[in-house]
């Protein structure tokens, strides 16, 4: 049986960086609320969820808390006829995140070991998922 490492992800999040969250919260329970607390994964994920716009992943894995981007999650786009998408416009590299992606990556760095079936994404932010019951630490 393999023992797994403490993480300290928790302890290097710049200052500023863990939400509104109490200072006895778990490290794993930190909750992002800037572009500059994220994670390099994270960050590469919500660059793809705002080029997707309308659409889902699926079969995103989980491990310590990080989302394992290698190999690349399946996405499949949505796309409607006769309505007007206007794509997001791409912010400055700093911003604050919307309440949606705030829950996504708190969900996310709470789990050890686990999956999310499908991901639905709206707007360029996470929407709705799938996971099987039991995957939270």
């Amino acid at each position: 049986m393999r023992e797994e490492q403490p993480s300290l992800r928790g302890y290097l999040d710049p200052p500023g960086c863990l939400g509104h969250l109490p200072e006895s919260a778990e490290p794993s329970a930190t909750a992002p609320v800037a572009r500059r607390c994220l994670f390099e994964s994270e960050r590469r994920i919500l660059d793809a969820f705002r080029e997707l716009c309308f659409g889902c992943y699926e079969r995103l894995r989980i491990q310590s808390g990080e989302l394992v981007l290698e190999p690349w999650p399946a996405a499949i786009k949505t796309l409607k006829f006769g309505a007007q998408i206007s794509l997001p416009t791409p912010p400055n590299n700093e911003f604050e995140l919307k309440n949606q992606v705030v829950e996504f990556f708190r969900y996310v760095r709470k789990v050890r070991t686990g999956e999310i079936r499908r991901l639905e994404i709206r707007h360029g932010l996470p929407f709705a998922m799938d996971v099987q019951a039991g995957e939270r630490s």
